[in-house]
């Protein structure tokens, strides 16, 4: 289970920094 719990907030930080990126990418395109 611990196991299970680590991998799942790894999967969302990931999933954030994604979203960032993505939000930067379409901040610059606008430009």
């Amino acid at each position: 289970m611990k196991k299970m719990s680590i991998k799942f907030k790894k999967l969302q930080t990931i999933r954030k920094k994604i979203v960032l990126v993505l939000k930067q990418n379409a901040n610059f395109m606008n430009i």
